[in-house]
């Protein structure tokens, strides 16, 4: 389970569990990584919720 992160300057994807990791990123700064995956550490259910929604189980 994974999210795409984007912005103007790239693209990162993070994998939605216990604790949010970096799968891969291209383009975006190391800062902006980590608030990303912050962001999704902390909206982790949430985000686990609406990607089975999409997915399936």
């Amino acid at each position: 389970m994974h999210v795409h992160v984007i912005n103007a300057d790239g693209e990162a994807v993070i994998e939605i569990g216990r604790k949010a990791r970096l799968i891969w990123a291209g383009g975006m700064k190391d800062k902006v990584i980590q608030e990303a995956l912050v962001i999704v550490q902390d909206h982790a259910e949430m985000l686990a919720e609406a990607w089975e929604k999409i997915h399936g189980e």
